[in-house]
């Protein structure tokens, strides 16, 4: 398969393509804008990057580590001239506060939608006519498709003017390649090309922005509706899907490597602690990498239950890479709690670092809110770790034949008693710690994210070859 993947937020494009090019007869390539997020950089997944140089989130915006001796893969395009440059509500969540945001979040999503309709609306139609008849055409043909949709999904055919530039962009990578996959916002501009077969990726991106009362998101939710094939990572967007009558979709699990993701033995487990945390090596260690977001993360709830069930314990030691929205509030909340002397707060973590965290961990701790799971749990169980996690099988009974051997807990009462647990019968941790592996091998290894990446090209392709408008 020669395949397009556009966009690379979180890396998560690059880890399927990384995956991809594992197999004979896969060519990829890899395009993204000028996303200056170093967690969103292949440098993040591949190098053991100084965390002292990313004290706190904003940070990964102006790193200053020094990567000129790192070599990109000959198959991936960044381009640094281009942005998505477009609106977007979600884009707050990293500068203000959670409830902050929260409260004014319908103000700004009306002022953006007025800013959007009035520099939309009141382009010169002497630059409308430079554009060639094919965009406008078929901006006019989207536009019409939209207004078979609710009210509240029509868009005007001068707004998709907006994404001109980055169709463009996308165009340009499109020779010799079988199929586009696009991720994040991306399934927009393949919407609009409307002359390739091109698959959805969604990301958590379902979740909210389709939703949204803006130009981004009602052309959000149509790309995902005239998209040939959708691939869902999230189990829990399932219903969002439906919400907007789509049908050609199926479930991919994030992209986890179990070579690099892998157990280790006692022996190297205690050298790497001492590597580590030597002042800490002979704890009971926790690892809770989960950004800090107490609405989407539960961060809160974790506090609270650790504070119940390890307090007086001084041989528990709970380590966080302090990352996220809420890190200054968090803080606070251990302070408040007494848990200084159980809690080290590290600074961000490369994926390098990252795994050698989970290798050195008795316990790994995730979300505890949305009841599924993303990759900090994928990457624990195949480094055969015990996970606790908010976990619901009703949400993702559609997705794994198999239930994953996670200890599911959403209360603060429910992770406490799951920590003592574990804590008072450590012996049971050996017989979770080979359940998880198993269970990554037989139901999330990477051979089986590349099968469902095949396979939804094929159905794409197909789709694409019967003629269906796009």
């Amino acid at each position: 398969m020669r395949s397009l993947h556009i966009d690379n937020i979180a890396n998560v494009a690059y880890a399927n393509c990384k995956l991809l090019d594992q197999i004979d007869g896969n060519e990829v390539t890899l395009s993204y804008h000028n996303n200056t997020h170093l967690m969103s950089q292949p440098e993040w997944d591949d190098l053991e990057i100084d965390p002292e140089n990313f004290p706190d989130e904003n940070n990964f915006f102006n790193n200053s580590e020094d990567f000129s001796d790192y070599q990109l893969k000959n198959w991936i395009n960044r381009d640094t001239l281009l942005t998505h440059n477009h609106p977007s509500f979600v884009s707050l969540g990293r500068y203000l506060p959670l409830k902050l945001k929260n409260r004014i979040r319908p103000a700004f999503l009306t002022t953006m939608r007025m800013i959007q309709n009035r520099r939309d609306f009141s382009i010169p139609f002497s630059l409308r006519g430079n554009l060639k008849d094919p965009w406008k055409s078929r901006c006019d043909n989207l536009s019409k498709i939209s207004r078979t949709f609710d009210k509240r999904w029509h868009i005007s055919s001068f707004e998709f003017d907006s994404f001109y530039k980055q169709s463009v962009w996308v165009k340009k990578y499109l020779k010799n390649k079988e199929i586009v996959f696009s991720y994040a916002l991306s399934p927009i501009y393949s919407m609009i090309l409307g002359n390739h077969p091109f698959i959805s990726v969604e990301i958590g991106t379902m979740r909210n922005i389709p939703f949204e009362n803006s130009l981004i998101g009602k052309a959000l939710a149509l790309a995902y509706r005239l998209s040939p094939h959708i691939l869902i990572t999230n189990p829990d967007v399932k219903s969002r899907a439906e919400k907007l009558g789509i049908e050609r979709f199926s479930f991919c699990p994030h992209p986890v490597d179990e070579d690099i993701y892998k157990p280790l033995g006692p022996s190297k487990v205690k050298k790497l602690r001492m590597e580590l945390i030597p002042e800490h090596k002979n704890k009971f260690i926790l690892f809770s990498p989960a950004r800090q977001n107490w609405g989407v993360k539960g961060n809160d709830k974790l506090f609270i239950a650790f504070a119940k069930a390890f307090k007086t314990k001084k041989d528990v030691l709970l380590i966080i890479p302090g990352w996220g929205q809420e890190v200054k509030r968090s803080k606070t909340l251990c302070n408040k709690l007494g848990l200084t002397k159980n809690i080290s707060w590290i600074n961000p973590i490369p994926e390098p670092l990252m795994v050698k965290y989970f290798q050195i961990s008795d316990l790994v701790l995730d979300q505890f809110q949305l009841g599924v799971f993303g990759l900090i749990t994928s990457k624990a169980l195949s480094c055969g770790k015990p996970v606790i996690t908010s976990y619901s099988d009703n949400i993702n009974s559609w997705c794994f034949k198999e239930r994953p051997p996670v200890l599911s807990a959403n209360s603060t009462d429910e992770i406490s008693h799951s920590f003592i647990s574990l804590y008072k019968q450590k012996n049971s941790l050996r017989k979770i710690s080979i359940d998880s592996r198993k269970w990554i091998e037989n139901h999330h290894s990477k051979e089986i994210v590349v099968n469902i990446l095949l396979a939804s090209a094929e159905k794409a392709r197909e789709y694409f070859k019967k003629g269906n408008k796009i």
